[in-house]
C-alpha cells in the first residue's frame, strides 16, 4: 500500500471513484519514483510547494508550469518526452491522477481549486508517513549500533 493509504470522499469532492484512484496513483507514482530515484523527497515538497504557488497546469506536461507527471520529471531532471524506460512517470495520458487534476489551471492554489486542495492533503499525508518511516528506520539503526 502507498504511504497515501486510504481515503474517504468528502461532499465535496470530484466524483468519489475518480478521487480515490487519483489518490490511489499518485501514490504509486511518488514511491515508484522515490524507489527508483526518479526524484527525491525534496522533489516532492517542491511539488506540493507548486500546487500552493499556483504553478501547476492540469492541461499540459511541458512548461514551466505543468501538470504533477511534467512537473515530477523536471524536478528530477527529466525531459518528460525522455524518461528512463519504465518511469512511473510514463503513460501519461488518462491516468486517474490526470484526469483529476485537469481543472486545475496556471494561478489555480488550493485556496480556489478543490482538486488542487486535495492534491495539497493527499501530499501533506505522504510527506508526513515518509517522516515516520524515516523516524523508524533511524531508530532501527541506532538499535542495531547499541546492540
Amino acid at each position: 500500500m502507498s504511504r497515501i493509504g486510504r481515503h474517504t470522499s468528502s461532499p465535496h469532492s470530484h466524483d468519489a471513484t475518480l478521487e480515490a484512484r487519483a489518490r490511489a496513483d499518485l501514490g504509486a507514482i511518488l514511491d515508484a519514483g522515490l524507489d527508483g530515484g526518479l526524484f527525491t523527497i525534496a522533489a516532492v515538497r517542491r511539488l506540493r510547494e507548486a500546487f500552493l504557488r499556483g504553478r501547476i497546469d492540469g492541461q499540459t506536461y511541458l512548461g514551466s508550469c505543468a501538470c504533477v507527471k511534467g512537473t515530477l520529471a523536471q524536478l528530477g531532471g527529466y525531459d518528460i518526452a525522455h524518461l528512463p524506460a519504465g518511469s512511473p512517470l510514463d503513460g501519461l495520458t488518462g491516468s486517474p491522477l490526470e484526469r483529476f487534476i485537469m481543472a486545475v489551471a496556471p494561478a489555480h492554489t488550493p485556496a480556489t481549486n478543490a482538486a488542487a486542495a486535495r492534491v495539497v492533503e493527499w501530499l501533506d499525508a505522504y510527506l508526513a508517513q515518509s517522516v515516520e518511516l524515516d523516524r523508524g528506520a533511524l531508530a532501527a539503526d541506532v538499535s542495531q549500533v547499541a546492540a
